[in-house]
């Protein structure tokens, strides 16, 4: 009678109420997390258009959280952005050219050019530059399946896959 659409909404509003009622804002953003944990098969281009809507998402929900959990959400992103550099960091060494130059232009372009995580919005908007920026290197440097094969974008898709809410 109403279409698909409205019992989508429905659907959304019944879990956005069980989230709030039990005071439970990470059920919700890990649920899409499985969306794209799921689809093993989905390409790394994909997979970065899915974090970046998640993102969103997410940072609408946490927008609603009490300050105690927004401040525990900026620190889970925080550490998984230091997780992820210090994973680039200990490939450095043994890394090919390639991705040694992708490694540089993201030290360049990101650890040193964005400013510091002061707050959940900082931290989000940090999160999602550094999916623009995987995003652009994708587009001018991977010219065929082999070339994400390499520690580098296994790294990144490791980064990808991890939940924003642990």
């Amino acid at each position: 009678m109403y279409g698909g659409s409205f019992l989508w909404t429905v659907f959304i509003t019944l879990n956005i109420f069980v989230l709030v009622y039990n005071g439970c804002a990470y059920a919700d953003a890990s649920t899409v997390s499985q969306r794209i944990l799921s689809g093993d098969e989905l390409n790394l281009k994909h997979l970065i258009g899915l974090r970046k809507n998640q993102t969103s998402f997410d940072h609408a929900i946490v927008n609603e959280m009490s300050p105690t959990d927004q401040n525990l959400t900026r620190e889970w992103l925080v550490f998984h952005l230091n997780d992820l550099k210090f994973d680039l960091a200990q490939m450095t060494s043994s890394a090919s050219e390639t991705d040694k130059n992708l490694i540089k232009q993201l030290d360049r372009d990101y650890w040193h050019s964005v400013p510091l995580i002061n707050d959940t919005d900082s931290a989000f908007t940090k999160y999602e530059y550094i999916l623009t920026i995987f995003d652009h290197q994708m587009e001018h440097n991977v010219h065929s399946p082999a070339d994400l094969e390499t520690p580098y974008w296994k790294t990144v898709e490791k980064f990808l896959l991890v939940s924003l809410f642990g």
